[in-house]
């Protein structure tokens, strides 16, 4: 595909974008019309959560996990800072996207909704243009620029522009016919949310980069003017995951995947696989702690031990519906919707004790100790968005072929909901 020379790509310059398109892997997709056909749109932003499940393809969830104000039903931390938008593009193809503002207040609200929806509105303007996998990488790069130079636009000082992390690509169909009946999904990312592909009950990050090892998940990069009014791109990516139908693509923002951390989770190096030695002098014989060991060893540990989890997740929704099937109906969104509900109701859980103490003690002046076993997680805005591999017919249901999905999905009817007060 031949680079349009659009006045906003310098955010990315053309030979950082020849490299990060070379690193995936070629093949042919189908080619998208001009003026596509959006089936369906999820939406959510800082001005509030977001709306549940939108398709049979589709679902997402938005929360905070912040303490309540004394004598307020609002939250600490508020308005929320992710942003969300997913969308089913024709019948096979799905743009999906997710924010993070990178700080309190209502500038990085804005920024993280502003860049949610440029940079998702870019790519389906533009996605006709590419015929390889690699022309989508340079369609999403220059969506990444279009949608940092917008948080600037209009401002009278750069620094009345908020910033953001942003995780977003694009799950198309391959048209390589040595590949049969296969997907595409096709991201960048900048900042600290994660993707992962679930196949058969096997999980894997799928985001490369971006968490490196020993670095803070909120030591990263963002969009908006940070250095002479361009982005951080310290950890800018690509990623690439071949998929079949069934499969499954979860967008994480770090308030979801931090609480899948052992560390963050209590869980230590020694339950998860570490035989191995502190690299601190233990001469008082105390236990090793994830600190004490190395980060790439520390780094693979937390992420295998995530995946699992993850994993773990998938198959208990998919028993506890499978187990329910004489009682209820059947939707067929049923599955990835109860797997963002547990993920929400589990970052809940896990800083319950956490939030009980910040709302027992609103002036102390201690802090909340620093001990996972006891206080449990991080306190943050938690938002998933999830993918399930596969083509709308025309007459509103998924193909029939499910033998490769997750047990199969069967819920009560319930009224849709735009919070998630219910998982208090």
């Amino acid at each position: 595909m031949e680079d349009k020379k659009d006045d906003f790509i310098g955010a990315v310059p053309l030979e950082e974008r020849i490299r990060l398109a070379e690193s995936v892997p070629l093949h042919s997709i189908k080619k998208q019309k001009k003026k596509p056909k959006i089936i369906d749109t999820a939406n959510g932003s800082g001005k509030g959560v977001g709306n549940d499940a939108v398709s049979q393809l589709i679902s997402t969830r938005t929360i905070s996990l912040y303490p309540h104000l004394r004598g307020s039903s609002s939250r600490e931390g508020g308005p929320i800072r992710d942003s969300y938008k997913a969308m089913m593009v024709g019948e096979d193809c799905m743009i999906a996207v997710i924010c993070d503002g990178c700080e309190w207040g209502t500038q990085y609200v804005e920024a993280s909704r502003q860049a949610a929806q440029d940079f998702s509105d870019f790519v389906v303007s533009h996605l006709h243009e590419a015929s390889t996998t690699r022309d989508v990488v340079h369609v999403l790069l220059r969506g990444l620029s279009h949608a940092h130079w917008r948080l600037s636009e209009g401002k009278a000082e750069l620094t009345d522009a908020g910033t953001t992390a942003l995780l977003g690509g694009v799950l198309i169909k391959t048209a390589d016919s040595s590949l049969g009946e296969r997907w595409a999904w096709i991201s960048v990312t900048i900042g600290n949310s994660i993707s992962f592909h679930s196949s058969e009950g096997l999980v894997r990050n799928i985001t490369s980069g971006n968490l490196k090892e020993g670095q803070s998940p909120r030591d990263c990069g963002r969009l908006g003017p940070v250095i002479d009014g361009l982005p951080d791109t310290r950890d800018l990516n690509v990623g690439f995951q071949l998929c079949e139908e069934n499969d499954m693509v979860l967008l994480l923002s770090d308030g979801v995947h931090i609480n899948l951390s052992p560390e963050f989770l209590g869980v230590p190096p020694t339950e998860c696989g570490y035989k191995g030695e502190s690299s601190e002098s233990d001469l008082d014989g105390s236990p090793v702690t994830w600190s004490d060991i190395s980060p790439a060893e520390s780094f693979s540990m937390r992420m295998e031990y995530m995946q699992n989890l993850l994993g773990k997740f998938i198959g208990t929704v998919g028993d506890a519906l499978e187990n329910r099937k004489k009682t209820f109906v059947h939707l067929d969104n049923a599955d990835i919707d109860a797997l963002a509900h547990a993920l929400m109701k589990h970052c809940l859980n896990t800083t319950s004790k956490a939030r009980e103490w910040m709302e027992m003690n609103p002036n102390s002046k201690e802090k909340l100790p620093r001990d996972f076993a006891q206080f449990s997680g991080r306190m943050d805005h938690a938002s998933a968005v999830i993918l399930r591999v596969g083509k709308l017919q025309v007459d509103g249901t998924k193909s029939p072929d499910s033998s490769k999905a997750m047990k199969r999905s069967l819920l009560p009817k319930e009224p849709t909901t735009n919070n998630m007060s219910h998982l208090d």
